[in-house]
């Protein structure tokens, strides 16, 4: 741990590349500090990783994405420090209360996620050139929810950018459940639509209270890839039309035929939820998971 500029407080988890910690900086503040494994710092493509992970947070300026505060080598090894956003994950959300989250504050999780994503993915140089910045991993472990209902995306492990493109193709990377066809069956290289099919999946399973791809390992990744396109009306009776149109859009199996930007999806969503009368704000989101999130107000997910 980085002990002069950094008290740790506790540790948040541990991921195959790193550590993260709760900690405490010289004035007082929560913030987190992410540390690779010793056994993991010796390996230069994983540290390359790492160290990507730092720049392309150091991009960000959205409250949706933690602030990076600063990354660099110590005598422990690599580590990186920033923001600490406190809040609950979706996977814990969900777990809490699937059957009964609100129809609002299931499509405001989705909607902040989704406005998330749009910084992520427009991102750009001093010079204005596209970063192509691609999550990768977006899942309800990596999505948190604050007290007051907003959302934050974190976990920048293995994206990638015009500074890392694609150095896993052939591997699957990411969260099981929430991989896009086109990277179940290695055909093409992940790309912002990618992350938008993991916001569909999470749009489903929110407004439908049932997990989508379920199963052993290979029968989620073949019906991902292989499986007819999924209809939330056949989980929900009556569920509503215009939110099972852009659900299904996000999942379409081509990246072609789903939507072409997060902003498009985010508006889409904006226009079935004005359809149907659905209050999608934030604070319909904060009612929501405040009976439920106990006296946890500091978890955060490697």
């Amino acid at each position: 741990m980085t002990e002069q500029r950094y008290t740790p407080l506790r540790s948040l988890g541990i991921g195959a590349l790193s550590e993260a910690h709760l900690a405490r900086d010289a004035q007082g503040r929560h913030v987190v500090v992410k540390r690779m494994h010793r056994h993991c710092a010796s390996d230069p493509s994983l540290v390359a990783m790492f160290e990507h992970e730092a720049r392309v947070m150091a991009t960000f300026d959205h409250p949706g994405l933690a602030r990076l505060i600063e990354s660099g080598r110590d005598a422990l090894g690599p580590f990186l420090a920033q923001e600490h956003i406190p809040g609950v994950t979706l996977r814990e959300v969900f777990a809490r209360s699937a059957a009964t989250l609100s129809l609002p504050a299931a499509v405001a999780a989705v909607t902040g996620l989704l406005d998330a994503l749009a910084h992520v993915h427009t991102r750009t140089d001093a010079a204005g050139e596209a970063l192509g910045i691609v999550h990768r991993d977006v899942c309800p472990a990596n999505v948190l929810v604050t007290p007051r209902g907003a959302v934050a995306l974190i976990d920048f492990g293995i994206a990638t950018s015009v500074w890392r493109p694609d150095p896993d193709r052939g591997q699957l990377k990411g969260t099981r459940g929430y991989m896009a066809p086109e990277v179940v069956t290695g055909e093409r290289a992940a790309d912002a639509r990618g992350d938008l099919f993991a916001a569909g999946v999470i749009l489903y399973e929110l407004t439908t209270g049932t997990r989508l791809y379920e199963g052993s390992p290979l029968r989620v990744l073949h019906a991902i890839a292989e499986g007819p396109l999924p209809s939330p009306a056949d989980a929900v009776p009556g569920y509503p039309s215009a939110l099972q149109d852009v659900v299904q859009h996000a999942l379409a199996r081509s990246p072609e035929a789903r939507f072409e930007s997060a902003q498009v999806m985010r508006a889409a969503l904006d226009a079935a939820a004005r359809e149907h009368g659905i209050d999608a704000s934030p604070e319909a989101l904060a009612r929501a998971i405040s009976p439920r999130a106990g006296d946890r107000s500091d978890d955060y997910a490697v």
